[in-house]
Order: C-alpha cells, then sequence, then structure tokens
C-alpha cells in the first residue's frame, strides 16, 4: 500500500477524502526513478557550493506572490534550446517537452527544499514534479519522493510528488507562476516584454494591455488569482486521477488583461457568491482565508499559518466595494 504526506499525517493512496479532496497517486515510479538522485545534478547549477546558475536556466519573479506561511522563494526556468513556448491561447501558455522549473524555499534565510517540475512529453499533462531536501550543512539536497515533515528543524513541510497536481493539476497547463499575467510586472528578471525581446514566444501579446483595476483593486484581484485561481477557476481540467481538490466549478479568480475590472471573472462569479459588497467580515472568501487545520481554510494545502496580510488585502477590496 503506497502512502502520501500531508502536513502532518499519513493517508492512503488515492483516498476520497470528501467530494471536493482526494489524496492522488504519486508519478509513476519510472518517471521518478529518472529525475537525478541530488538537485546538484538537475541542471541548475554549474557549481551547487557558489550557487552558480547553470547555462540556459533563467530567474523569474511572478507579479503575485503564493503565500508559503512566509518562507522566502526564487524562481528559475530552463527551455530546451531553440523551443519556444506556445502562446497561440495567450492565458494558457503550452510549454516545449523538456522545459524545468524550479522552486527554492528558504525558511528564516536557511535553504530547506527546492521543487523541480519537469515536462516528460509533449501533451500538457505530462508534468512531474519532485522535491528536494537540502542537508543540514547546505552544500547539496537530495530527492524525496516522499516529501517531509518539519524539515531541518523548521515548521517547514515538503510536499510528496503525489501531492504536485493537489496545486497543478487545477490549471490545463500544470504551470502556475510564469503566464501573462504574472509576468506583466517589472521585477528586473523575465517579463512578457523580456520573453517576447528572446523570442520565447510563438504568438507574441500585441499590444501589451495593462491588468485591470486602481491599485486596491489589483492586489486583491493578483492575490486571489496567484492563491486560489488553481483550484477556482473555469477551465479546470476534469482530470481526477491527477487533481487533488475538486471544488465545484461556480466560481472563479482567475485574472486576466481583457476587459474592465467589473469583467474579471471574480466580479463576474464570485461577488454575491463568497464576497459581499462593501462586507469583508460577511463574505466566505474571508472567513476560508482566516481557517487553518486539516481540511480547513484556503488555500488547503501548502500552509499552516494565516497570512494576515493577505486577508487584510483582500478585506480592504471587499470593504470598498
Amino acid at each position: 500500500m503506497l502512502l502520501t504526506a500531508i502536513p502532518g499525517i499519513l493517508v492512503m493512496n488515492c483516498a476520497k477524502i470528501t467530494d471536493d479532496f482526494r489524496v492522488c497517486s504519486p508519478p509513476p515510479g519510472a518517471a521518478l526513478d529518472s529525475f537525478p538522485s541530488l538537485l546538484s545534478e538537475t541542471g541548475l547549477y554549474t557549481d551547487i557550493s557558489t550557487h552558480n546558475i547553470g547555462p540556459g536556466v533563467e530567474a523569474y519573479t511572478p507579479r503575485f506572490q503564493l503565500w508559503s506561511d512566509g518562507a522566502q522563494k526564487s524562481r528559475w526556468i530552463m527551455l530546451p534550446a531553440g523551443q519556444k513556448i506556445d502562446t497561440q491561447d495567450s492565458e494558457v501558455w503550452s510549454f516545449p517537452m523538456g522545459t524545468r522549473f524550479w522552486k527554492e524555499f528558504r525558511v528564516d534565510g536557511r535553504r530547506v527544499e527546492t521543487r523541480l517540475l519537469r515536462k516528460t512529453a509533449g501533451d500538457d499533462r505530462s508534468w512531474i514534479g519532485v522535491s528536494y531536501i537540502w542537508n543540514d550543512d547546505g552544500t547539496d539536497a537530495y530527492k524525496a519522493e516522499w516529501g517531509g515533515i518539519n524539515v531541518n528543524g523548521t515548521q517547514h513541510n515538503v510536499p510528496a510528488a503525489a501531492e504536485c497536481m493537489g496545486c497543478h493539476g487545477g490549471r490545463q497547463n500544470r504551470i502556475l507562476g510564469f503566464s501573462a499575467t504574472q509576468l506583466s510586472g517589472d521585477a528586473g528578471e523575465i517579463t512578457v516584454a523580456e520573453a517576447i525581446e528572446r523570442e520565447w514566444l510563438s504568438h507574441p501579446p500585441t499590444p501589451l494591455l495593462p491588468l485591470p483595476g486602481n491599485e486596491i483593486e489589483l492586489a486583491a484581484l493578483g492575490y486571489l488569482h496567484a492563491n486560489c485561481s488553481h483550484c477556482h477557476n473555469s477551465d479546470r481540467p476534469n482530470d481526477d486521477k491527477q487533481r487533488c481538490f475538486n471544488p465545484k466549478k461556480d466560481f472563479s479568480f482567475l485574472l486576466t488583461s481583457e476587459g474592465h475590472v467589473d469583467e474579471t471573472e471574480t466580479y463576474q462569479t464570485a461577488i454575491g457568491k463568497v464576497i459581499e459588497r462593501g462586507d469583508a467580515s460577511g463574505s466566505r472568501v474571508i472567513r476560508e482565508m482566516e481557517k487553518r487545520g486539516y481540511h480547513q481554510g484556503m488555500p488547503p494545502l501548502g500552509t499552516e499559518t494565516v497570512d494576515r496580510q493577505g486577508v487584510e488585502t483582500v478585506g480592504r477590496w471587499i470593504d470598498a466595494l
């Protein structure tokens, strides 16, 4: 019997906990075996002792951040040489086989894990993820298919490979933080404009439209997009084998650059359902954001503490509606 870790407990593989939540099967063993045993062998670094990034690896920063209990994060992408991202659908980018994404987590400045997502075939379901847990002296990280609880003396939990699609399986292309919306800022790394200049995009968007909303609106809509839309969206794939969290498709928090703020999916589908105009404390979305515990609160995976700043950001917007 296979087991997988969910913060602090073990549950049976493929168990159905509720209609909305499942524990997914891990990727096939042969696929996980194809991942190197050590992070230093994945191509991220030329020299892990100095943290020199490898050739073809580029850093990027999503405009809107996913809350991870205050952990600091760094992210990198590596496209196969000479390949482009298929951006014919401006909101669902499709990446070439062999694309790799890394995300490093640090707690109080100490590296605790680095996650690797790799596309192993041409279709958008063919992403496999696994985490690497850093050793005590910070010289390398080892592959951890089953994740870990409170690693390296911290409160940080590392997900098992079976859990990766609990979030990533909620989008058609499986990638959450590298998109037209998330690269719309000016973080000084890869932006949409930079990707166009590098000729990474098959269909460069013209013109580059700004995201809708004023400062308060955009901060809240961006937060909901980054933290909630990988599950709550109108385009979620119907694939119970890869998706762990399975909410009903009755509202969406996706944010795109098309139209006025009142035309966003959040305004069109969530206001009046989980958001009450002018009443943050009476809005279900705020009540869920303020909860934590097993299968309680939002988001349901990857966090054990409430993001007070996030609650304030969304609440301020709701009170102003």
